[in-house]
């Protein structure tokens, strides 16, 4: 019976030798951290691009802002001006003369304050959604710095701004002769003022101090509101210079 010899590998010359395998294993490597950073640098421009939108869209939010700043500057700047008059008005009353055209122009600027509305839209989704990563750090800083102010300025309107407010709403109520007031401002008769009528009673002088005392107090919230918006306003102005020249939207 023939005896059929199956040939070893050694002996057949088939066996590959390690050099082949390591050529093979460094190939499979080289192919998975190819794949791996094409990978990476196919996501990190796909979050760069988003970034980028996110910013755009930031400085539309900030163009509003501006434009909304420009409106209440000047009407703060109105109301100071007007307010600033107001111990000239005091030493008409005290004096005796004719107060009402004056203090006419006091009250209409006195009795309510213009809210700061900012468009944060893009800002609440960058700190809701964790987008803020997607944006260089030193840019991402400057906006959350922004963020920051914004919401300083609108917790100081919320708390101090509105309490002088309500406090000085509420003196007025207590010295307003409602006929004349009427017919001055919620009519818009220009001849509310007869002779004789005022707007206020002027009888109870301790009164009047305690109004003009809280006036005062008043315009100098108006000047800080004034200062304060100018600032977040030229603050707006130089991100949307420095976004619009760094990335050329």
């Amino acid at each position: 019976m023939e005896v059929h010899h199956h040939a070893h590998p050694e002996v057949s010359g088939h066996r590959k030798k390690w050099t082949h395998y390591f050529w093979e294993f460094l190939m499979l490597f080289l192919a998975v951290i190819a794949g791996f950073y094409a990978e990476n640098i196919r996501e990190h421009a796909v979050e760069h691009r988003r970034g980028k939108e996110y910013l755009k869209s930031f400085l539309t939010d900030l163009k509003t802002d501006t434009a909304n700043y420009k409106e209440l500057l000047e009407t703060y700047d109105k109301k100071v001006k007007v307010l600033s008059h107001n111990y000239d008005c005091y030493l008409i009353i005290k004096n005796g003369g004719d107060f009402n055209p004056c203090l006419s122009e006091i009250l209409a600027q006195s009795f309510g304050f213009p809210d700061l509305i900012p468009e944060d839209r893009t800002l609440q989704q960058l700190k809701n959604s964790g987008a803020l990563r997607l944006i260089p750090k030193q840019d991402a800083d400057s906006i959350t710095i922004y963020d920051s102010e914004l919401r300083e300025q609108l917790q100081g309107e919320r708390t101090g701004v509105q309490e002088v407010q309500t406090l000085l709403r509420n003196t007025w109520f207590e010295l307003l002769n409602y006929d004349v007031f009427y017919k001055r401002f919620i009519q818009h008769n220009d001849s509310a003022f007869i002779s004789g009528t005022f707007l206020i009673n002027n009888k109870d002088l301790s009164k009047i101090d305690r109004l003009f005392a809280i006036i005062a107090q008043y315009q100098m919230y108006m000047d800080v509101q004034y200062q304060s918006i100018f600032y977040l306003n030229e603050r707006a102005k130089s991100l949307i210079n420095y976004f619009s020249k760094k990335y050329h939207f």
